[in-house]
């Protein structure tokens, strides 16, 4: 996420999204029975079951089992219900999913989250891998559209009905987005009250939209993972707790915040560089007003050293998505200033890849 953090929660709330050159691959065959296979997170030799409405495992499952799982599950599940109501015959399959995004070998740990879409990537991969067997040209717009609300709802289920799905539509539309969440109560009440999923993905969803951008030529976005995974789930929470006893205070920032949102939107259609760099730092001083004002730790003392590394290369700089951890991004039109932020980033042993726009 280049910009919105936090705000894009709130129904209407714009955020800029692009994405990354790292990918999810899924490669699927036609066989008789569904077995999944994603090496990449520990997983071999799942296999599944469809009954005519629900998917099921035959593995027990645990909490380290179902937190590797659980995307790919309810994917299955979402997308298989959908083609049932499409009429659809159900062909059995196995499924193999590649990840370029979800770990990295570090010296604690060989499962780290970074926080760049893993999991939504995952998603819309299962999703259209799936309708892909079953016929659908998944290159067509109207198709991508169905993609990319089963993997929202998927999504939606998988990780507690929390997120705005930002990430699930740059994973789907694979380039820079200005994005509005859908009405979370309007999705939570379609599947409550058990909506068939092939209306609900036929109809449009309030508040949501989706505009893709094209970004000033030249930009280059330097990504550095901190080394640490962050709970977004845990922070949300919180911030919900600064909502309800601070509504005011909240709806504030959270304004601000989308303004500036709102003229880089404009900064970049008009490809002013100054104007880009300067709004990407606005919005992360507002990001640092809201974690002082809400209490909720967003720029962790490991993240502001790497923000403040960057801006010494010449960068301007922030993290990605709800903080606490996980990336920070440095800006700059510069592929000496690039080299520079990789440099000593590297020096500092954070794990970094570069995106060239």
């Amino acid at each position: 996420m280049l910009a919105g953090e936090w705000s894009v929660l709130e129904a209407g709330n714009l955020c800029i999204v692009t994405a990354v050159d790292k990918f999810v691959e899924a490669s699927i065959t036609a066989v008789d029975n569904i077995i999944f296979h994603a090496p990449d997170v520990g997983l071999q030799n799942v296999t599944g079951f469809w009954d005519g409405q629900n998917f099921s495992v035959d593995q027990a499952k645990t909490d380290e089992f179902w937190a590797r799982f659980k995307f790919c599950f309810y994917s299955t599940q979402v997308t298989l219900q959908f083609l049932q109501e499409q009429s659809k015959k159900i062909e059995g399959f196995e499924i193999s999913i590649k990840s370029e995004l979800s770990t990295l070998d570090t010296a604690s740990s060989n499962f780290l989250k970074m926080g760049i879409g893993s999991s939504a990537a995952t998603t819309v991969a299962v999703c259209k891998a799936i309708l892909a067997l079953h016929g659908l040209d998944v290159e067509v717009e109207s198709v991508q559209d169905i993609i990319f609300k089963l993997a929202c709802i998927a999504h939606y289920l998988a990780s507690g009905k929390i997120g705005s799905g930002f990430d699930v539509a740059a994973s789907t539309c694979q380039t820079t987005l200005a994005y509005s969440c859908f009405d979370p109560l309007f999705l939570e009440k379609a599947i409550r009250e058990g909506l068939p999923l092939s209306y609900l993905v036929s109809m449009p969803w309030p508040s949501l939209s989706i505009e893709k951008l094209q970004l000033p030529a030249g930009l280059r976005i330097v990504v550095g993972f901190s080394g640490v995974s962050a709970s977004t789930t845990e922070m949300i929470k919180k911030m919900h707790e600064f909502k309800t006893n601070n509504f005011d205070d909240y709806k504030s920032i959270f304004d601000d915040i989308n303004t500036v949102v709102l003229k880089l939107i404009l900064a970049i259609k008009k490809s002013n560089k100054a104007d880009t760099l300067s709004l990407i730092e606005q919005n992360r001083q507002l990001l640092l007003n809201l974690s002082s004002i809400s209490g909720v730790e967003l720029e962790t003392p490991v993240l502001k050293r790497m923000i403040a590394q960057a801006e010494s290369c010449g960068a301007v700089a922030k993290f990605s998505g709800a903080g606490g951890g996980d990336c920070v991004i440095a800006l700059c039109f510069d592929q000496a200033v690039v080299q520079k932020v990789k440099n000593v980033w590297t020096q500092s042993f954070i794990v970094n890849f570069q995106e060239n726009i």
